[in-house]
């Protein structure tokens, strides 16, 4: 069992992604070797996933029919465990789904990012139950595949571990401070859902009363995040202020439809928007009333995931000062006008076009975008960004709340979920650890 840390600060979401227990069950072993596979239900990741539901988790769930597949037609691939502490491992079941490797090799490493050492290697696999029979040491181990048995990805109903020394099994859920702590829960009152069969009237109002309290809020405690269910709703206009973040709890951008304005202004400073700083938008489709959303902000106020079916203006009405900003993983179809913005970073999204430059604009992995041109206009283009991972985000289905973790990507550019479901890996929230204020220190300490 694993446990994340999933901080509510006055309830507003920021995730930490902390492992912190594991449980195990018997497996057949060689001579010298435990029974408990030290795997199960460890943390996983992985190069790409071929949808959600085949995310790396479906590795080491203890499950012979869920599993994770790799996206098709692409070499090499990998999938690598936590195993939450360094281990002395000696035997490796692989259970292959039909899409196997011919080629692959398995390594540990102590920290996941340098020093993979192989422990075994072959190329000659034969796919089925393969029971490997390994010597080597590390917190991390990872299946590295090079050559695909068939057209399609790599695929695995289980990656089993097993060892024959101490550092395995550490439980964390119960620690010398006191017993395992739940996982998931309430949210806290500063998490604000709305869901479509509510009226446009109330959604408004909720929306307006933490807009005036936080427009000019800069420096104040308060924290809101508003959740939007599934659905579509109209006549909005979200006006966004300090410390309050506005996000679609769909599985992709186009499941939540807001007929009306994400909006973020600079009427409290005569139009400067150089002080707009700590406020997001996440995983929305928006349709702007006249065609234009607009999104006034400086630094620390990210535009994520989003799906603009219109253009968007990055400055107030007048073009007052505006400084910085960032959009990712988001399709606009329309044109952007930076207008008064002296700098600002796109990244691997979709856009109708670009308007000016002041400073340095910046676009990695940005379809539609303009050519470099440095310093006159003044802007710096990549086709593709080398290596990106999408931030994780909230999301709802069926069972409750989630947090989708977004695969690693390489050469990118547009957005993750244009083409399909973003691949990556689905938790379910009773794996994070719920902080509301209040907790103590040594509360959290236990939860990471």
């Amino acid at each position: 069992m694993q446990r994340r840390l999933f901080a509510v600060a006055a309830a507003a979401t920021a995730l930490l992604a902390c492992t912190l227990v594991v449980i195990g069950r018997s497996a057949d072993a060689a001579t010298g070797c435990g029974t408990t596979n030290v795997a199960l239900n460890r943390t996983a990741t992985a190069s790409s996933s071929e949808s959600a539901s085949l995310g790396p988790a479906k590795a080491v769930d203890g499950s012979g029919s869920s599993r994770w597949s790799s996206e098709h037609g692409v070499d090499p691939q990998w999938i690598q465990i936590d195993l939450g502490a360094t281990t002395q491992i000696c035997q490796v079941s692989l259970s292959w789904q039909r899409s196997y490797a011919k080629a692959y090799r398995v390594e540990v490493s102590a920290d996941g990012v340098n020093g993979w050492t192989p422990i075994y290697s072959t190329t000659t696999g034969a796919g089925g139950t393969e029971t490997l029979n390994v010597s080597g040491s590390g917190r991390f181990i990872r299946l590295y595949g090079t050559a695909r048995a068939t057209q399609y990805g790599y695929s695995l109903f289980e990656f089993s571990v097993f060892s024959s020394g101490p550092g395995t099994d550490p439980s964390p859920s119960t620690t010398p401070s006191g017993p395992g702590l739940p996982g998931g829960g309430d949210l806290g009152s500063n998490v604000i859902v709305f869901d479509p069969s509510q009226s446009s009237a109330t959604i408004q109002a909720k929306l307006d009363q933490v807009f005036t309290q936080q427009e000019t809020n800069q420096f104040g405690s308060e924290r809101y995040q508003f959740l939007f269910k599934p659905g579509s709703y109209s006549g909005l206009n979200a006006q966004i202020g300090f410390y309050t973040s506005i996000s679609g709890l769909g599985q992709n951008p186009q499941d939540v439809q807001i007929h009306g304005d994400v909006t973020v202004d600079a009427g409290w400073m005569a139009g400067n928007a150089t002080q707009n700083f700590w406020r997001s938008a996440e995983n929305l489709s928006v349709y702007p009333v006249n065609g234009t959303d607009r999104w006034a902000v400086a630094q620390a106020a990210p535009f994520r995931r989003m799906d603009v079916h219109g253009g968007m203006t990055l400055a107030s009405p007048n073009c007052g000062w505006a400084s910085g900003g960032y959009i990712a993983d988001s399709r606009v179809s329309g044109q952007i006008s930076p207008c008064s913005q002296q700098q600002w970073f796109t990244r691997d999204s979709t856009i109708g076009s670009w308007k000016s430059a002041l400073w340095n604009m910046v676009f990695s992995g940005v379809q539609g975008a303009p050519a470099t041109s440095f310093p006159s206009p003044a802007y710096t283009t990549l086709a593709t960004s080398p290596v990106t991972q999408e931030k994780p985000y909230f999301y709802a289905d069926a069972s409750g709340y989630r947090v989708f973790v977004p695969s690693l990507r390489t050469s990118s550019s547009g957005a993750t979920w244009i083409n399909g479901q973003t691949p990556g890996t689905s938790l379910p929230l009773s794996q994070f650890y719920v902080a509301k204020p209040g907790v103590t220190a040594a509360t959290l300490n236990q939860a990471v």
